[in-house]
């Protein structure tokens, strides 16, 4: 895999969004703030269990302060709404995610109406593609290893509701913004696997990121980016770090675009500023399905493996419930999909093949369950817990595949 700090020349391409129009607490944006779960402060964290959990959560131990997030919500004048995020004693990490907890790094995950959509690596967010109604917006703090910062089990997050009201599309500008050679943007891309899931890009830009601007008048120097996967425009990003899901198998480019504030694309005579790569999707990489989703701007739009929402596989369960088998040699796991979306209520028959001794561990249910080789693990239980809950083999930390318990 190759990164090419280059701009291509392409013609630039516009994305039509949906206009979306956003009212939080009737003034049109939403701020919620918390230290801890809310209330908890660096004196509650004291007596919080130090010990590093692999699974739902993470206690914040003993001698790390206790991370702060708050949580703005604003309309975007195009469309959709945009999240700012401020953090206090927490560094997001992109290079260190899917790794082992260290105390007070991590990345953030997006919780949208109690269900987890996304990971994220910049403090602002660009969403779309809500459905009419009122929604809560959750921010959480996370651990490398995708387990929640918590004081006595309960995450570090701050949340916001918006209410979306239908409106007419608002189709965004597709002129290009022109800028002589030496003031435009430097641009260069890194793409690379997640240990975990999916691919981590990096954008190596001197852009100015300007979210709080996004929808404005043009100012050299400063923007966003906008994010192509074989040629097609998946969203903006307000930083230079993103997570894409898992792609499927063989040969893709990816492209990041420079943006003006008003999204027109910046251009030296008449080329778009861009940079691009090539990457190759092995088939233990591949998503379950080519038509899951792997973009940046739609609120369900993003897909890990670990929170993947595009690559779900819908296992309606029938009068038996349903039976998941999973098959695993070394480090290759067989299963139909990384991620099952159920009904609550379901009845679940997990059975595991392994090649080795372990345990078999349904995270939030707690079921743990012995396998060995020729001696496979069944676990049988009513998801009746709303959530996503990962499946894994505990001693060797394998990730099988995730449970999306809903109505």
């Amino acid at each position: 895999m190759q990164s090419s700090p280059t701009r291509l020349r392409a013609a630039s391409v516009a994305s039509a969004l949906s206009a979306l129009i956003f009212l939080a607490a009737g003034c049109g944006e939403s701020s919620t703030e918390t230290d801890a779960a809310g209330s908890a402060t660096d004196d509650a964290a004291a007596t919080a269990d130090p010990a590093h959990d692999h699974g739902d959560v993470v206690e914040v131990p003993d001698g790390m302060a206790v991370p702060a997030v708050s949580l703005e919500i604003a309309p975007d004048p195009v469309s959709g709404f945009n999240l700012f995020i401020d953090l206090e004693d927490f560094e997001i990490s992109p290079r260190n995610a899917s790794t082992e907890p260290v105390d007070g790094e991590g990345h953030l995950h997006l919780y949208i109406d109690g269900e987890r959509q996304l990971r994220f690596y910049n403090t602002a967010l660009h969403l779309t593609d809500l459905a009419e109604g009122e929604h809560e917006i959750a921010v959480e703090v996370s651990a490398n290893n995708h387990a929640a910062y918590a004081v006595d089990g309960t995450p570090i997050r701050a949340t916001a509701t918006v209410t979306v009201e239908g409106g007419e599309p608002h189709h965004g500008d597709a002129e290009l913004y022109e800028i002589d050679a030496v003031s435009a943007p430097a641009m260069g891309l890194e793409v690379f696997a997640d240990p975990k899931s999916g691919w981590n890009l990096f954008a190596d830009t001197d852009l100015t990121f300007a979210p709080e601007a996004s929808g404005s008048d043009p100012v050299d120097g400063e923007g966003h980016l906008h994010l192509y996967v074989d040629g097609e425009r998946e969203g903006r990003l307000y930083g230079p770090w993103w997570h894409l899901s898992s792609l499927p198998e063989g040969e893709h480019e990816i492209t990041i675009e420079a943006s003006a504030n008003n999204h027109a694309a910046y251009a030296v005579d008449s080329v778009p500023v861009r940079a691009s790569t090539m990457i190759t999707v092995s088939p233990e990489q591949a998503a379950p399905s080519a038509s899951d989703e792997h973009g940046a701007d739609g609120a369900m739009a993003d897909s890990d493996g670990d929170e993947s929402h595009g690559a779900d596989a819908d296992a309606a369960a029938g009068d038996d419930g349903l039976t998941i088998g999973v098959e695993v040699a070394g480090d290759t796991v067989e299963v139909e999909s990384s991620r099952f979306a159920i009904p609550l209520g379901s009845t679940v028959t997990i059975v595991v093949e392994a090649d080795r001794a372990d345990h078999v561990h349904v995270h939030g249910y707690d079921h743990l369950v012995d396998t060995a080789p020729d001696e496979p693990a069944e676990v049988v239980f009513v998801a009746d817990v709303p959530g996503v809950f990962e499946v894994e083999l505990e001693e060797a930390g394998l990730f099988l595949f995730e449970l999306a318990v809903g109505p």
